[in-house]
């Protein structure tokens, strides 16, 4: 199991340029309903579960990505006595995670996930976009838990980023 880095901030879709470096985006690899029902059920565990440490699920401490190439590695996150579901690790890396900020009238149920690659190393973009309506509403810290399954990835850094659209 690799860790990977977070932007501690998050940025505008608008601001700043894009480098001379190339990238690719890699699509999410579909699986079947029930590992998707595993996950989102032992996710939501991990955040209503005693602040983050679940008790059936998986511990997601703030600001933190998990990349798991292993069954091994997915037991040794798992907190519960459900049984995992099959999933082929020669064919799949699974990205979980978790982002924390600060920001108002934010829609944190449909967050998008782009990850792209580079020559050295890989992006995870998880999207937000504002809502409509008061944009003079009070700042709230927000978390985000999310989980990808990508067709393997090669050994290279992974960094998560938040972006506002």
């Amino acid at each position: 199991m690799t860790g990977c880095s977070n932007d501690d901030g998050a940025s505008s879709a608008n601001s700043g340029e894009i480098g001379m470096e190339l990238t690719s985006d890699i699509k999410a690899a579909s699986m079947d309903e029930s590992v998707h029902s595993f996950f989102q059920d032992k996710i939501q565990k991990a955040y209503l579960d005693a602040g983050y440490h679940a008790k059936d699920g998986f511990s997601l401490k703030e600001n933190t990505c998990f990349r798991i190439d292993s069954k091994e590695e997915l037991k040794a996150m798992y907190q519960g006595t459900d049984e995992l579901p099959e999933i082929d690790f020669s064919k799949y890396t699974l990205l979980l995670g978790s982002k924390v900020y600060c920001d108002f009238d934010t829609d944190v149920e449909n967050i998008q996930q782009v990850l792209t690659e580079s020559r050295n190393s890989y992006n995870l973009n998880l999207i937000s976009t504002h809502r409509e309506g008061d944009w003079g509403s009070a700042s709230i810290t927000l978390q985000i838990l999310y989980y990808g399954f990508y067709p393997k990835l090669k050994d290279k850094e992974i960094t998560v980023n938040l972006i506002y659209e």
